[in-house]
């Protein structure tokens, strides 16, 4: 009997290995990946990889990597107060990056650069505080810029003397698609309000005092996807 439960033990153990050495994406495997001093496996409840979370630097940051169901590298990231804080990079399946980003606290900022399968930069966009800015950049596959000449476009519609109302109608050069337009003060770029629709138009009335116009400066946005599905934002500065 001493004799079985040895070899019993011996069994488990010899199972325990093999199964540390087995095929990527299995629990106790790390993909390609080395298991660092510090690092932590996590695993899904089918024993999959899911992410491996790196040791904590003296500022507080860690590396975070996350894995698809069948053991490929899916995000390498930096994180900071459980946030995306530093670089963060998406791939695709072939191992490529598809996606290269940099984010501050967990909203996105500076400029995401993305590929194709083949590498190739497909789009810069530029963000800040995680929302998009004017000056995304789009190109083919000889690698030259895609050049969009869309421009915003403001018609102003006087109607104080009959009915002391004042409209900015705003519009686009060529018409696009699901096309929103937005107007904040130049003072407050952020607390900008989406404008009434009418057919291709977005319609701002503009509050008048006694004393002439509540806001002297505005700016005017227009936001809408372009043909490779990335969100451009054109913005105009217009003085009353």
């Amino acid at each position: 009997m001493k004799t079985l439960s040895l070899l019993s033990s011996i069994l488990i153990f010899t199972l325990i290995i093999a199964g540390c050495k087995g095929n990527s994406g299995k629990k106790g495997s790390l993909s390609s990946d080395t298991l660092k001093e510090g690092e932590k496996p996590v695993f899904t409840e089918n024993g999959t990889l899911k992410y491996l979370l790196g040791a904590k630097n003296p500022d507080g940051s860690y590396r975070v990597r996350e894995y698809t169901p069948d053991g490929k590298l899916y995000m390498d990231a930096t994180f900071k107060n459980d946030h995306r804080n530093g670089k963060c990079t998406h791939y695709n399946k072939n191992g490529q990056p598809f996606s290269v980003a940099y984010y501050i606290n967990g909203a996105k900022d500076s400029i995401e650069t993305k590929y194709n399968e083949q590498g190739q930069v497909l789009a810069l966009v530029p963000y800040k505080n995680d929302k998009i800015q004017p000056g995304l950049k789009e190109f083919n596959k000889d690698g030259t810029e895609l050049i969009d000449k869309t421009t915003l476009q403001v018609k102003v519609v006087n109607q104080l003397a009959r009915g002391g109302k004042y409209y900015l109608k705003v519009s686009l050069s060529q018409p696009q698609n699901d096309v929103r337009f937005y107007a904040a003060p130049e003072s407050d770029p952020d607390s900008r309000q989406l404008l009434q629709m009418t057919g291709t138009e977005g319609i701002l009335e503009v509050p008048v005092s006694a004393s002439g116009f509540v806001a002297r400066d505005i700016y005017l946005d227009a936001e809408y996807k372009t043909s490779m599905r990335n969100t451009r934002r054109l913005q105009k500065r217009y003085k009353l």
